[in-house]
């Protein structure tokens, strides 16, 4: 039986954060990174080439804050 792993993309300006967030992600089997960003417009890019099931993001970032991605995303 195969399992399905969750995508998930990053997005945060506080790189301690993130790289502390990419650890918990990498150490679970059931998550796979597809890509991390370190603001709101790389983050953006990243999401349309990925189409990540899971995205996780700043609510401030430069660029683009996460809120503003939220809504373009849903849209």
């Amino acid at each position: 039986m195969n399992k399905k792993v969750t995508t998930i993309l990053m997005a945060d300006d506080h790189p301690l954060l993130l790289e502390g967030l990419v650890k918990q992600i990498e150490s679970c089997n059931s998550f796979k990174l597809v890509g991390q960003a370190t603001n709101g417009n790389q983050a953006w890019e990243l999401y349309k080439k990925r189409a990540p099931d899971i995205t996780i993001l700043d609510i401030d970032m430069d660029g683009m804050d996460g809120i503003e991605l939220t809504r373009i995303i849903l849209e």
